[in-house]
């Protein structure tokens, strides 16, 4: 396949630098630096978690609820939404719109089996255990100093803390490297497409993974998508396939997309630049996905999954900074196993809270995370890992 013989060389020295990873110690400062940013995180969520049960999280809640005990074909309508959450927050405002696919929403039964008042803290747990996972296999990967930047990076302690599911996304994210490594293609692409969740924050990897010639990983991913599709039809039929559409296109839901100009995507960088020119979004959509192509063009794998990562949180129309947390892979990839210097420094950044707390500081700051990811993009496509600067793989024997 012509994808795999392109990074085999280069894949190679990477794992060779990293092969004795799982054996090396964790440093007493770095188990130091993780107890501390633990017990900062857990303070930090003492004070949004009660927020959580009255949004992100009661959304997730009432769409288990609504599937677990129909009818399924109503799950979009937004007044039987609205009812349903008010069985579990009476003193609801207005609607938080349930808006993840159907057959999630299957999955998320389970979660609805369980009381209210404990659903809660049953799935905090779940995120941190998820989250936990990814730490132990990133540590096994790179080393102990994954865990520091795992400790350390806010995105995804803000989504456990707010009762988001954005760790699935950086598991489903770290699953496809791992299989991906161990040449079960097929079975990475049907990982990857798992992500069809929130699948806003993966919408340029099958482009990426076109310009790789990754035929497999599409073939696999493609599959489960249609099954994931088929199995949506099932459930909530073609009248709630469009009702979902509807939700998603409703303007009138105040909190369907809440501020959008600290969004962490182009569409947020026009908005503070003075209004929502439609040509100037396009012209920066373009521009990512142009240099998304040039980082992962005939490269190794590893481009292809930073280039899809990062063009796709920068080119969906609703993106928070809790949704940066996919991007810890991809971060790893960079701090240890890119040559050049500028994109090192710069995902040290943007594993550090500075760029997600910025946010909240108002004009022009609130614009960093969006143009750090941009600058990340530029200059791996002008260092010497960009992928139409590395030679050609010779083929194997």
């Amino acid at each position: 396949m012509t994808g795999s013989r392109t990074d085999a060389p280069h894949d190679f020295s990477a794992r060779r630098n990293v092969s004795a990873a799982p054996s090396s110690p964790v440093p007493l400062h770095i188990w130091i630096i993780v107890v501390v940013m633990a017990i900062l995180w857990f303070a930090l969520g003492t004070r949004i978690v009660p927020q959580a049960r009255q949004h992100d999280f009661l959304n997730l809640y009432a769409g288990g609820t609504m599937a677990l005990h129909g009818p399924f074909h109503q799950i979009y309508n937004p007044d039987a939404q609205l009812q349903t959450e008010r069985q579990f927050v009476p003193q609801l405002p207005a609607l938080v719109p349930f808006v993840r696919p159907p057959f999630y929403a299957l999955a998320l039964t389970a979660l609805a089996a369980i009381p209210f008042r404990w659903a809660l803290g049953a799935w905090l747990a779940l995120q941190v255990t998820a989250y936990v996972a990814v730490l132990a296999w990133g540590k096994s990967r790179w080393g102990p100093d994954a865990l520091l930047f795992g400790a350390i990076f806010l995105p995804a302690a803000l989504g456990i803390a707010s009762g988001q599911d954005c760790v699935f996304m950086v598991a489903i994210v770290a699953g496809v490297v791992a299989l991906q490594e161990r040449a079960k293609e097929t079975a990475a692409g049907a990982v990857l497409a798992l992500g069809l969740i929130k699948f806003h924050l993966f919408v340029a990897w099958p482009l990426i993974l076109l310009v790789q010639k990754r035929w497999r990983m599409l073939f696999g991913g493609a599959v489960v998508a249609l099954a994931e599709i088929l199995l949506s039809f099932f459930l909530v039929g073609s009248s709630g396939l469009a009702d979902y559409v509807d939700l998603l296109r409703n303007p009138g839901i105040a909190r369907l997309s809440p501020s959008p100009e600290l969004m962490i995507n182009v569409h947020a960088l026009t908005l503070n630049l003075g209004g929502n020119q439609v040509y100037l979004r396009l012209l920066l959509v373009m521009s990512v996905l142009g240099l998304a192509i040039a980082v992962s063009l005939r490269a190794p794998f590893r481009n292809a999954v930073l280039a899809a990562s990062v063009a796709s949180l920068l080119v969906s129309p609703h993106v928070y900074g809790y949704d940066a947390a996919l991007l810890l892979p991809s971060l790893c990839f960079v701090l240890f196993e890119t040559r050049s210097t500028l994109p090192k420094l710069l995902a040290v950044f943007l594993c550090s809270p500075i760029p997600y707390l910025l946010n909240l500081a108002g004009f022009p700051w609130r614009m960093t995370t969006p143009l750090c990811l941009i600058l990340l993009l530029l200059f791996l496509a002008d260092s010497r890992d960009a992928g139409f600067r590395l030679r050609r793989a010779v083929p194997a024997d």
